[in-house]
């Protein structure tokens, strides 16, 4: 009779990464039929490392759409059992027709599980009631950056960092605790130059297609004494639909925040909402561990209450350029190769990671030279709000 494999959870080491901080291989575990000991060992590296790469059992296992959601709802068995952006057709309807930076292009619902949402570049699989002939744009930095690279760029192997955010939609929705990825199929071919193009010169190799994350923990602790005793004691102010409201605006060429144009869509020209649609939040954000995490999603960021020390009086800072300033001033410093982690998945790999401690950011990639992609992605509101 064979011998079982015992669970492993090895962390991930990297040169580049040297200093990331987070991300760990989990080895002999069976995500379709966790025991609750195993769930136990998951949940505990989860909060330890933040990002796991969980390989499947054999090479040809893959988790279905079911057992995905169900994973996923394991992390927060009282939040309610739907995608953590809602329904999608209620989104768009609710949103007239308006783009907003939830609208993204290619991520359509998976029929036999709805709160999984099939994410992929190019032509995919007629499986779990996809429709046939179906083919998928990425989600493009060209879309949003105000300075893109161009395409002749692009087909020379050369990347962005589209968008450096937290899973949120906000309006009375809590942040999801936790998002799953599920890798079906990767783009094979080499490594890709990821350029900065913010005037650091900084770039790194990554692999085609990756989801990569910046700790949170890393952020602040990479704060000085004055911006630790500032951020420990402030907060900040949510539009309501904010991704209607900043739909217009374009990003930096970075991928970490936006530039202030005056694209901002003024209040009265959003849908319907009411003071329980505004959410204000601390900057840091506090897990089961005890450990804080500077927590800011800047592309929804409206205003900020500023304090200085406890004792302070609390300072509204309103200007939406001014907010984005010091949003970035505090996050801008974690944004180095070293400190970001960017790894490679092989197809049936399980990516479980941390959504209330870390940003994460796509990267995209030439669908000619490395070939399709396709990734499930679930995930849930939270039962709670961050504290």
């Amino acid at each position: 009779m064979p011998t079982a494999t015992l669970p492993t959870v090895t962390p991930v080491e990297h040169p580049e990464w040297s200093e990331c901080g987070v991300g760990a291989e989990v080895q002999g575990i069976d995500l379709a039929s966790l025991s609750d000991d195993e769930f136990k060992l998951l949940e505990d590296a989860l909060y330890k490392y933040k990002v796991l790469i969980v390989k499947p059992p054999s090479s040809g296992d893959r988790l279905s759409p079911v057992e995905q959601f169900d994973l996923v709802c394991r992390f927060d068995p009282t939040a309610k059992r739907e995608h953590g952006h809602g329904d999608p057709k209620q989104s768009a309807a609710e949103f007239k027709g308006k783009k907003t930076l939830l609208e993204k292009p290619g991520i359509p619902p998976i029929p036999i599980q709805p709160e999984v949402r099939l994410i992929g570049h190019g032509p995919q699989e007629a499986r779990w009631g996809l429709e046939e002939g179906l083919v998928l744009s990425q989600v493009s930095h060209t879309m949003w950056h105000k300075d893109p690279l161009s395409a002749e760029e692009m087909l020379a192997g050369f990347t962005r960092w589209n968008r450096w955010h937290i899973d949120a939609s906000f309006m009375k929705r809590a942040p999801p605790i936790v998002t799953t990825l599920h890798a079906l199929k990767v783009p094979q071919g080499s490594e890709l130059t990821l350029r900065w193009d913010d005037g650091s010169g900084k770039e790194m190799k990554i692999q085609a297609g990756t989801t990569a994350f910046l700790d949170g923990a890393k952020i602040y602790s990479l704060l000085s004494p004055e911006q630790k005793l500032m951020v420990e004691n402030s907060k900040v102010v949510y539009a309501p639909h904010p991704f209607r409201k900043h739909a217009a605006c374009r990003g930096r060429s970075n991928g970490l925040g936006q530039v202030s144009e005056g694209l901002e869509a003024p209040l009265e020209d959003l849908p319907p909402w009411e003071d329980a649609d505004v959410l204000t939040y601390p900057m840091l954000w506090t897990s089961k561990t005890g450990e804080k995490a500077f927590q800011v999603h800047s592309i929804a960021a409206w205003k900020l209450l500023v304090k200085t020390s406890p004792d302070a009086e609390e300072q509204v800072i309103d200007d939406i350029e001014e907010v984005r300033r010091i949003i970035y001033e505090l996050q801008r410093p974690a944004l180095e190769p070293k400190f970001i982690f960017a790894p490679p998945y092989t197809e049936g790999d399980c990516v479980i990671f941390y959504n209330r401690g870390l940003m994460h950011c796509a990267t995209e990639y030439p669908l000619k030279t490395h070939g399709p992609r396709t990734m499930h992605q679930a995930h849930v509101a939270g039962s709670s709000h961050p504290v």
